[in-house]
Order: C-alpha cells, then structure tokens, then sequence
C-alpha cells in the first residue's frame, strides 16, 4: 500500500451517508480467532485456526452533524461500511466491513470545545480489504467503465466480494437501476460477471461473487423507464 495520511481518505461510506466529514481518526481491527490448547505431553501451547474472524471498528469525531443518525444507533441497526482510505481513484485501495453494528458509543462535552461522539463498530465476519473498481461519483447515461478498467494483477481463482454504496439516486421517473460488475482477461472484452440487487433507493449492499474472477474489472449501469436520470455510487471488490 502506498504511503498514505488522513488527507487521503476520501470517503467513509455508512450505507448511503458519508461520514468521513464528522470524523477525524479511525482504526479498523481484523483478526483471526485462534483457539490455543496444550495436549497432553506438550510443553507449548498449540495454535488452532478455527477458520472464525472477528473485526471492530473506531472512529473518533464529534457530535453536533447530521451524519449522527449513522454513528448514534446501538446495535441491531446492520450497515455496510467502505473507508476509501487511500483516495477515490480507482485501483486504489479501501477497506469493507460486510455487516457492522455500533456496539458502544462515547459522549464527551467540554466547557470550550464542541461535543465529540467516538462510537465502536463491531463487525460480524471479515474485514475485507480490496480495489476501487469504480470511483464515487456521480453518473448519468446508462454506460459502462470498461475504458477505464482496475487490474488486480492476476486472476482470482477463488472469486471474492464486491460493495456497493448508493448516495444519491434520481430516477428520472423510472423504477429502478441496474449495476453489475463486469470482467475481461485482456482488458479489451469485458463480460458481466454479478448483479447487484435492484437499486431503488439510496443505500449499499454486497454480493459473493463467484471464480474464477479475470484479471481486468468494470462496471457497468443500466436504466428503466425515466429520462435524466442520475446515480452517485462506489464499486469496491475484495478478491478472496
């Protein structure tokens, strides 16, 4: 990973709300759970993956935005989380959390200072770190990137897992757009490869998607009905 400060992160996408603008420090744990035990005769205690992840989540910010909705809920409200960590470009790197619950919360109110909300994202299953394979932007005719293709290196034998973040979505009087993500082993014929869910709202949401997955990655979106239309969105994949 190139070297990179707090600048560089663009976005921090809670479902639909970017939350990087209330937020000024963030940590993001992924660990294996590793049981130990020491069978009889041993002297050491034996490491034992038990093929369990657990995964947590800090961030440090203050109260008083209307991003407070996303970080104030406690547990039993699932989000979808991207960090674009290293900058909103695509092949750059960022960072999903699959299913990720405020578990705990920190008020802090000074006398001269503004109130600061520090809440603590528990993560159910891995931590997946990936590319940006579109940026978050904001896009209009129904179109695709393959011009503008990610290169993961190699091909992915085992597949991986591709985010979704919806921020801003106008139908145009149309019922629904379509994102799938496309893939090509010379980056010069790309073929669909997953859909996601039908997008009718502004939101996120993930999908497994199966390998092989080829080397060269894009998108693409599609409309139905309307005129004008207009999404803002980000395409994440993290290879298995």
């Amino acid at each position: 990973m190139a070297y990179v400060s707090g600048k560089d992160l663009a976005y921090m996408l809670f479902d639909g709300v970017d939350v990087a603008i209330s937020n000024n420090q963030l940590e993001i744990v992924d660990e294996a759970v590793i049981a130990r035990r020491r069978p009889f005769g041993n002297s050491y205690p034996k490491a034992i993956p038990t093929g369990q992840y657990e995964g947590s989540m800090t961030l440090s910010g203050w109260l008083d935005t209307n991003t407070e909705p996303q970080l104030a809920r406690l547990t039993g409200d699932e989000k979808i989380v991207s960090a674009l960590v290293e900058g909103n470009t695509r092949g750059v790197g960022f960072w999903g959390l699959q299913k990720a619950y405020v578990a705990g919360r920190k008020l802090g109110i000074t006398e001269d200072d503004i109130h600061s909300l520090d809440p603590t994202i528990s993560v159910e299953g891995p931590v997946n770190y990936g590319l940006v394979v579109a940026d978050y932007v904001e896009r209009g005719a129904a179109g695709n990137t393959d011009a503008q293709y990610v290169d993961l290196g190699g091909a992915a034998a085992g597949g991986g897992v591709a985010y979704l973040h919806v921020g801003n979505l106008d139908l145009g009087g149309g019922t629904k757009c379509v994102v799938k993500l496309r893939d090509s082993a010379d980056h010069t014929t790309f073929a669909d490869k997953a859909t996601f869910a039908d997008i009718t709202t502004v939101g996120a949401q993930t999908i497994t998607v199966a390998g092989p997955l080829k080397r060269y990655l894009s998108i693409s979106w599609a409309w139905t009905g309307g005129a004008s239309q207009k999404i803002t969105c980000f395409v994440g994949v993290a290879v298995d």
